[in-house]
């Protein structure tokens, strides 16, 4: 090894154990909960029109706050990423769309809100202060502004108000929709029908992404020409599958029905298959992990009409 990249790496130890000796244990300072009543599933409103639903989670062993906002009517998205610097004692919270907007945040909890600035320059070359505020928080509520200021913090606009409120997500009620077929054809060329894109579009849609490994994406695109958000089964994943027998994906609901089909917490299908013979094979489907709640009673009745369709169009495509 070189003098030069001794001294480098001897740098680099010398500033890892002195954070270390700072925070021994990362993410544990009493503010780095701040943002913890925040976790959890919400819609968003502007006034009293429901315009968006978010979702709050804690990631990267707990360090960060991580939000993933969506607005598909309108196609935009947002994701933030928010961790308190113990050695600066301020949060940080990074924000990104789907529309090139980029903020860097910081600030800290004070006076029952938590208050973020970031310094913003725009093309003349002039800059603007961006103020981020949670106020009138409690349990199941609060609220989310965005001001700027022109003038060096003298004045602020208020450029965007909304309200969160928080999804009350009821237990899992065990009910089911069980529907089965008999398919001419093995049960290796249905489980390619389910797996494969070159099978799915033969009967299912028009187009997919699949990838058949557990966590892989399960996404079905009965409208692909549609904004993001409504082409179909977007953000489902691949749960578990055994080759030529069974398969198993989280399924979301359709745009209809926006409150659950926008949930982090997704309903999942089952589909098992026995072999009858070499050229018949008995199809089982079971959708389950609906939750009360009259939109999901809605979605219940939904696909208990809709997956006794889509196993005549699996017979049919043979």
């Amino acid at each position: 090894m070189s003098l030069l990249k001794k001294i480098f790496f001897l740098l680099l130890l010398g500033i890892s154990s002195l954070l270390q000796a700072q925070n021994d244990v990362p993410c544990t300072a009493p503010e780095s909960h701040d943002f913890d009543y925040m976790l959890g599933e919400w819609q968003v409103y502007q006034q009293d029109t429901l315009i968006a639903f978010s979702t709050f989670s804690k990631e990267f062993n707990n360090c960060t706050v991580q939000e993933f906002y969506r607005e598909p009517r309108k196609n935009y998205f947002r994701n933030s990423d928010a961790s308190y610097n113990p050695i600066k004692k301020a949060w940080e919270l990074c924000t990104y769309d789907n529309q090139g907007e980029y903020y860097q945040f910081q600030g800290n909890y004070a006076s029952k809100s938590i208050q973020l600035t970031s310094t913003k320059i725009l093309p003349n070359t002039k800059s603007i202060l961006v103020k981020l505020v949670y106020s009138n928080i409690q349990e199941n509520s609060f609220v989310r502004e965005l001001k700027i200021s022109m003038d060096s913090a003298k004045t602020f606009i208020t450029f965007n108000k909304v309200n969160y409120k928080r999804i009350m997500i009821s237990p899992i009620n065990g009910k089911k929709i069980y529907k089965e077929i008999i398919v001419k054809a093995s049960a290796t060329e249905v489980y390619e029908r389910w797996t494969q894109k070159s099978g799915i579009i033969q009967f299912l849609a028009k187009d997919c992404y699949v990838i058949m490994e557990p966590g892989g994406p399960y996404e079905i695109y009965f409208m692909p020409d549609a904004a993001k958000g409504f082409k179909g089964s977007e953000e489902c994943k691949v749960l578990s599958f055994i080759e030529n027998k069974m398969l198993s994906f989280t399924w979301n609901a359709p745009p209809e029905f926006p409150t659950v089909r926008n949930l982090k917490e997704k309903a999942w299908v089952v589909i098992e298959l026995e072999k009858i013979d070499d050229v018949h094979t008995k199809v089982k489907l079971t959708h389950t992990g609906f939750r009360d709640g009259e939109e999901w009673n809605k979605v219940y009745a939904y696909f208990d009409n809709t997956w006794g369709k889509v196993l005549e169009w699996l017979r049919d495509s043979f």
